[in-house]
């Protein structure tokens, strides 16, 4: 048994009161418990695990707990110790005796939970039997001490009962766990049971809150339709009363000389009809100067000598009435015998009566009165005038106009309420009508005994306004603790109780499964020392194959680089040769170079497309372009080697493929180029077609281009097909001998086809030949007037004719003497003057000794200072002296994406890659320059 420090007893007493707080936060409200209580379980594992320092821990934390809850629920500070102390002391007596009966009953080695019997026995012993030890004594406890009554006893024990039960099946395994010593606690197991169980703890707890809230809502609703149905009754009793008084106030309209006689005939039988209505009365408008007048007809009608105008005094008692302006006495009463104390009474000078006549007067409409006493009923109750304005347009004065009087119904509320209801009122229902626009402690018109005799829960209270003349009369309905009673929800309650015990059950499950899985795993704990050990040669042996994978494509790139120098000097050369030469042999053995090293050239942008696959860097350029003209340039460039071997090269469009698209149209130049190549290639007679043709696609409107390669050439045997489009691939040694080729094309127009979302394929036949295919995926252009001009670039064929002059001077700054040479000899052929800098750190100088060229060429790698380094340098020159910036393009060998952004972000404005052509360099320069003419 482990003996934990002061603080650390704290700390669980804490624990307890945030587990027990959680707990209660799920309960029914009133009269229910939380249908699950963890404190419980809590309590138990403290218990077992530090003897009586844990109980201590959990009588503190309850204690503190109830004495909260006590306080929340309006009860003074003696009774809420009280009561917690008790409820605390059967929270410590449950989880004391609990352990207790796990220690005298379980054997040896059961806290290690790791096989079911152990674990039920803990739950039975802990859960089952102790905790009827809390439940009976809190609510005992609570009965005594007149917190609930015997009605509730039963369901309140029952619901205690089961949440700590609960509480102890869901909470006490994990709390074990935990509390284990160093060398025993297992952070493994306890989280693959604790982490499940909180979540199926969450998703129960959701499912009873939701359960609660339905049926919370369904009370809400019930007591809803029980107030609107007391709202109809008494609105159409108001209703009632008001035709009424029309009735009346019109009666005297029309019979402005009516008597006394007449008022008595024409109300008794609307008096014998309506219970509720104490009188009917006519109060005419007395001014003072006619006063007198009317107290003499009064005497005299009366047979009273002695009649005045009264009203009451500050003690209650009817006097005469003071002098005023205006009197509004009673004149006409029915029924005179028993409202005979009222004739005379000025209604005027009272208040609550005089306010509900200006309001009639001035708004010639009803009104009605706040709550009031009777001047003709002892009891004490509140009364109500509804009063209108009775009119003569033959009386006019100044300051009343034409209000002869006011017709009066006077209402018993209580009985008024009583007749409407006629006891539709379920008795455990409260029921409170009262003025709205009086002052709380005088506005309640009838209540309940009920409102203040039991126990309100007002969480469920409804209330409405019903309009009575120019008042608004607050109705209010509240369910009492019978009314609950009687129409208690256990839906959720079983919901809750039921969704938290599948969930204890699946900890038993994961608490047998875990440490049955612990027991298997220190038997393997060496087999997965060894398979760790494997597992991180393996990740060496990874890494070395990325590095040299990495190596390989830095291999390939530095190749490509090296490559492209000294070939931008050859080509660069023969197309200067072919330019400028008269000699017909010459221009032929030009001819011959440039085909050979664009065939050169080919393969070394297999290499580098091979090297930017493997490295995932292929970017695609969207342009304008149309498939006829494609196909033309495709078949200007191999017009010549067709002619040669005597092979027709044919190219067909459908009409669709005449349109202007949007794609990557030089990656679909370079599918075609392998496609065509290859065909003549191995084609020694007959025809070579390109086709193209499209068709609408599904997706965003998108259309799927589809480019065929047709030869009558030597055709390839089924059993070989499968071996296309792989890498290296060449289908035997004697292809290799008598056709030269990398083995690269293939793989790459499948890899291309792909990028742009579409596909490849072949159909062949020995010795009859080939059909290659490829699809691509493209875009209608939104400028389809621009197809003529999307594709009418310079072809490389005949540059001659499309050369243009330009005027400027360029700065080349290029380390290698031949390509400076060709260089400036392209940019003569352009109209241009050129100087040379044969590295960054020359060209820096020279700018900032004043040269100002109108553009220059950056080489990239470069001795002393590369290009990136000089334009830098040059950006941040012209920035501290403000000069404009010169156009600065890249000519260099490198040929990877990354380079051409590394140029950008370096400060160039344009990118070209050797070996470039004439018609590049004149193209990306002239963006720049002014052209002549």
């Amino acid at each position: 048994m482990t003996k934990p420090s002061h603080s650390h007893t704290l700390a669980h007493a804490a624990l307890y009161f945030i587990l027990g707080a959680l707990g209660l936060s799920l309960a029914i409200s009133p009269g229910y418990s939380s249908p699950i209580f963890p404190a419980a379980g809590l309590a138990l594992a403290l218990s077992i695990r530090y003897g009586m320092q844990g109980i201590a821990a959990v009588f503190l934390g309850s204690f503190i707990l109830n004495y909260c809850q006590s306080l929340l629920n309006s009860r003074d500070f003696t009774d809420a110790a009280i009561i917690s102390t008790l409820i605390a002391s059967g929270s410590a007596l449950q989880c004391t005796i609990g352990a207790a009966l796990v220690r005298r009953f379980l054997k040896p080695g059961w806290e290690f939970l790791d096989n079911e019997k152990p674990i039920f026995n803990l739950l039975l012993l802990g859960g089952g039997i102790a905790c009827l030890c809390s439940a009976t004594v809190g609510v005992s406890s609570m009965y005594l001490l007149n917190i609930i009554s015997f009605d509730e006893v039963s369901i309140s024990w029952w619901t205690w009962y089961a949440g700590d039960a609960l509480g102890v099946l869901l909470a006490a395994p994990l709390f074990l766990l935990l509390f284990q010593t160093e060398d025993q606690r297992d952070w493994l197991r306890f989280k693959s049971v604790a982490i499940p169980i909180s979540f199926a703890v969450l998703l129960a707890g959701g499912v009873f809150y939701a359960a609660s809230r339905w049926e919370s809502e369904e009370l809400n609703k019930r007591v809803t339709e029980e107030g609107q149905k007391i709202q109809r009754l008494l609105e159409t009793r108001v209703t009632t009363h008001q035709e009424m008084l029309s009735s009346l106030k019109r009666l005297i309209e029309v019979n402005p000389d009516i008597n006394r006689v007449q008022f008595d005939q024409f109300t008794k039988l609307t008096l014998d009809e309506q219970k509720d209505v104490t009188a009917l009365c006519f109060n005419p408008l007395v001014l003072q100067e006619s006063r007198g007048e009317f107290e003499l007809r009064m005497a005299k009608e009366l047979d009273e000598p002695s009649f005045v105008i009264r009203e009451r005094s500050s003690n209650g008692d009817l006097v005469t009435a003071a002098n005023s302006a205006m009197h509004v006495p009673v004149m006409y009463i029915s029924p005179l015998p028993e409202n005979r104390k009222a004739v005379g009474y000025d209604i005027y000078s009272e208040p609550v009566r005089r306010q509900a006549i200006e309001h009639s007067m001035n708004k010639r409409t009803s009104a009605a009165t706040a709550p009031i006493q009777l001047v003709q009923d002892n009891r004490t109750r509140a009364g109500v005038l509804l009063m209108q304005p009775v009119f003569d347009e033959e009386i006019l004065n100044k300051q009343y106009g034409d209000v002869k009087g006011f017709a009066v119904v006077v209402l018993k509320v209580d009985d008024m309420v009583r007749i409407a209801l006629r006891n539709q009122l379920d008795n455990s229902l409260a029921f409170r009508l009262s003025d709205a626009g009086s002052e709380p402690g005088q506005s309640v018109f009838y209540q309940t005994n009920n409102w203040t005799n039991s126990k309100l829960i007002h969480e469920y209270t409804w209330q409405t306004n019903i309009g009575v003349a120019d008042r608004s009369w607050k109705l209010e309905i509240t369910p009492t603790a019978s009314y609950l009673k009687e129409h208690r929800p256990v839906f959720a309650w079983v919901v809750g109780v039921l969704s938290m015990f599948f969930a204890a059950l699946l900890q038993v499950m994961l608490m047998a499964i875990s440490g049955r899985t612990e027991l298997v795993r220190r038997k393997v704990s060496e087999q997965t020392q060894f398979i760790e050990e494997q597992k991180q040669q393996l990740e060496i042996t990874s890494a070395q194959a990325n590095a040299a994978n990495l190596a390989k494509s830095r291999f390939l790139a530095t190749i490509s680089h090296e490559l492209r120098t000294p070939m931008n000097g050859i080509l660069g050369m023969a197309k200067l040769i072919q330019l400028e030469s008269n000699n017909t042999k010459q221009k032929e053995q030009a001819e011959i170079i440039l085909s050979s090293g664009e065939m050169l050239l080919t393969l070394l942008n297999d290499i580098l497309d091979i090297a930017k696959i493997e490295a995932g860097k292929i970017e695609l350029n969207t342009q304008e372009f149309t498939p006829k003209d494609l196909l033309a340039e495709v078949k200007r460039l191999y017009e010549a080697q067709a002619h040669h071997k005597k092979i027709e090269l044919e190219t067909y469009c459908e009409e669709a493929s005449n349109a202007c698209y949007m794609g990557d149209a030089g990656r679909i130049r370079q599918i075609l180029i392998n496609l065509v190549s290859n065909a003549l290639k191995f084609t020694e007679h007959g025809y070579v077609k390109i086709i193209a043709n499209a068709s609408q696609f599904t997706t965003a409107g998108q259309i799927e281009l589809r480019f065929e390669v047709v030869d009558t050439g030597i055709g390839i045997a089924q059993n070989n097909l499968a071996r296309l489009f792989q890498p290296f691939s060449q289908l035997d040694d004697s292809y290799n001998r008598k056709h030269a080729g990398s083995g690269l094309g293939l793989s790459i127009v499948k890899k291309m086809a792909e990028l742009m979302g579409g596909t490849v394929g072949v159909e062949s036949v020995p010795e009859q030949g080939s059909r290659f295919w490829f699809t691509v995926r493209v875009t209608p252009s939104e400028n389809p007037e621009k197809a003529d001009n999307a594709q009418n670039k310079v072809s490389l064929s005949n540059p001659k004719e499309n050369l243009q002059q330009l005027t400027g001077n360029v700065l080349v700054v290029e380390d290698d003497p031949i390509n400076q040479k060709v260089t400036r000899a392209f940019l003569n052929k352009l109209g241009l003057t050129s100087e040379i800098a044969s590295n960054g750190a020359l060209a820096v100088q020279m700018v900032r000794s004043g040269y100002r060229p109108d553009l220059i060429l950056m080489d990239i790698q470069m001795p002393e200072l590369d290009g990136h380094g000089a334009t830098r340098q040059i950006r941040a020159f012209e920035f501290e002296n403000a000069l404009s910036p010169i156009p600065i393009v890249a000519l260099t060998a490198a040929a990877f994406a990354e380079e051409r952004t590394r140029c950008f972000q370096s400060g160039m404005n344009g990118f070209l890659s050797k070996p470039v052509s004439l018609i590049e360099l004149m193209e990306e320069i002239g963006k720049y320059l002014v052209q002549h003419g």
